[in-house]
């Protein structure tokens, strides 16, 4: 893996509407938008919420998606990213939609590995997953 060293990179997942944009707010003010947001606000950003659509909006430009998270967070130790947990549920029937489900979900593995910390919201209240 990456040699993190001091680094402080965080994870936040939880399902769709569950506060974690909210409890982000309550930890950074500079957030980029995962659907929207560009490389140099991404970059300069302390936290990334709606990390689920930047991996759609990478996996668009042909780029790996746990690769560019990884790569991100080396380039910005202290980054919070915040990801809807997309693997429950219902199967979607689009092959690309499962192999985007799929990516997320690995990519998701890997940051958590990484992680100094990562919690799951629920109702708005976040969880200690690790530590």
């Amino acid at each position: 893996g990456i040699d993190r060293g001091t680094a402080e990179m965080k994870l936040i997942v939880g399902g769709y509407a569950q506060g974690k944009r909210a409890y982000l707010e309550t930890i950074v003010q500079k957030i980029a938008d995962g659907g929207l947001a560009d490389e140099k606000t991404l970059e300069e950003a302390q936290g990334i919420d709606k990390l689920h659509l930047l991996a759609a909006r990478w996996m668009e430009q042909g780029k790996d998606p746990t690769v560019m998270a990884l790569t991100l967070a080396e380039k910005n130790p202290e980054i919070i990213f915040v990801c809807d947990e997309i693997g429950c549920g219902i199967v979607p029937m689009e092959r690309k939609e499962r192999g985007w489900r799929e990516a997320v979900g690995r990519m998701c593995c890997a940051l958590a590995a990484q992680a100094q910390q990562v919690e799951r919201v629920i109702c708005g209240i976040p969880m200690v997953i690790k530590s």
